[in-house]
Parts: structure tokens; sequence; C-alpha cells
């Protein structure tokens, strides 16, 4: 999600701004631990009909839903 706000210094004459042209792609990230301290592996949740993960990352559920 785009911030409302830029952190620049003082007396910048320029600021870039991000724009994403009302393309609006987020996803759902749950990440969770055992009660014995073992990290369960990632579970992405995308909108249904969005592009799934690049298979670059290995141990990671991936999962689509009409909401998101």
């Amino acid at each position: 999600m785009r911030r409302n706000a830029t952190y620049h210094f003082k007396g910048d004459k320029t600021v870039p701004l991000i724009r994403n042209n009302g393309n609006r792609k987020r996803v759902t990230v749950c990440l969770a631990i055992t009660s014995d301290g073992r990290k369960l592996p990632p579970f992405l949740i995308f909108k249904k009909g969005s592009t799934p993960l690049n298979p670059y990352f290995k141990n990671v559920l991936v999962a689509s839903n009409i909401n998101g």
C-alpha cells in the first residue's frame, strides 16, 4: 500500500512520488509459530485471478480467494 506521507530532508527541491494508476494488488500474509517455538512456513493469500508467486520462493504456501 502506498503511504500518505513522504520522508525527506527539509528544503529538498523535489520529492519523488509513487503512483499506481489505480491498480490495487494486495496480498494477505499469515505468519505463525508453534507453541514449542518452531516457525511454520508463510501462507500467502492472493485475490482469485492474480498471478501467483514466482517459483523463486521455496517453502511458501500459496492460495487464492475471491475476496483476497
